[in-house]
């Protein structure tokens, strides 16, 4: 189940419109998350990328500023861009190696077009997949709000809402109430589970502080199952999402 309309560098370079697209640098970084797709030919755009965007680009702005092209993928890079599409043609037609090495470096994915391409195209491509997902995404989330409230007019609402929560989300799901008891889901044998929620209450309480009345929602992940508290041990499990409290309207997934 997508709870965001996630789409990365790698799903792009997948798009017909990429066919003839060529990754050269920063390779590493192929699961960068793109949110948007963005044309930028100024070399001075502080306020003009929100981060996480694919930067098209013909290279025109390293003509006509006196920025050079480092500085420019510097900054892409510092305000979180996602990834940079660079077009061969009149304005630009070699990749400095110093673009490379800074890509590299930062597993910043740089990628060409040798022949014309038309932005428009890739725009309108990518974008209409970035919607159509945010859209599926709210059709799944209205559903998951439904299901919330019918299951806590049930007989063990709590419990029929965690496990509906892993099912959804193929995660382990902690309960930890203010007073009551732990839940998790699914269950392991009683000596782990109680080690495990001896464990998280102590971070909990060192994270977020005792009695505080706020509600976190970050997941915790643990260096093994087995034995939660001996760092760098086990095999990294993921075993959040958890809460101290769970409300059907708020629950974090």
């Amino acid at each position: 189940m997508h709870l965001e309309p996630v789409l990365t560098v790698r799903d792009v370079l997948n798009r017909p419109v990429f066919k003839n697209a060529e990754v050269i640098a920063g390779k590493k970084g192929l699961n960068r998350r793109i949110r948007w797709v963005h044309i930028l030919e100024v070399s001075e755009f502080g306020s003009l990328i929100n981060g996480e965007e694919m930067i098209l680009s013909t290279g025109i702005t390293f003509q006509s500023s006196a920025a050079s092209p480092a500085s420019y993928l510097k900054r892409l890079i510092d305000q979180n861009a996602s990834c940079l599409c660079l077009e061969f043609g009149y304005y630009f037609h070699l990749v400095p190696p110093d673009l490379i090495e800074i890509a590299d470096r930062h597993d910043f994915p740089l990628i060409i077009f040798r022949e014309e391409i038309r932005f428009v195209d890739i725009t309108q491509d990518l974008h209409s997949i970035i919607i159509n997902r945010h859209y599926h995404m709210l059709q799944n989330l209205e559903a998951l709000s439904r299901e919330f409230h019918r299951l806590t007019l049930k007989p063990n609402g709590t419990y029929n809402i965690l496990h509906m929560l892993y099912e959804k989300t193929k995660s382990p799901i902690i309960f930890l109430p203010v007073k009551g008891k732990p839940l998790l889901v699914p269950e392991k044998n009683s000596r782990e589970q109680e080690e495990l929620f001896c464990f998280l209450r102590v971070a909990a309480q060192h994270e977020w502080g005792t009695g505080r009345a706020g509600i976190p929602s970050a997941p915790l992940f643990l260096q093994g199952e087995k034995n939660p508290g001996a760092a760098g041990q086990g095999n990294g499990a993921n075993l959040g999402p958890y809460r101290h409290d769970l409300q059907p309207r708020t629950a974090s997934l």
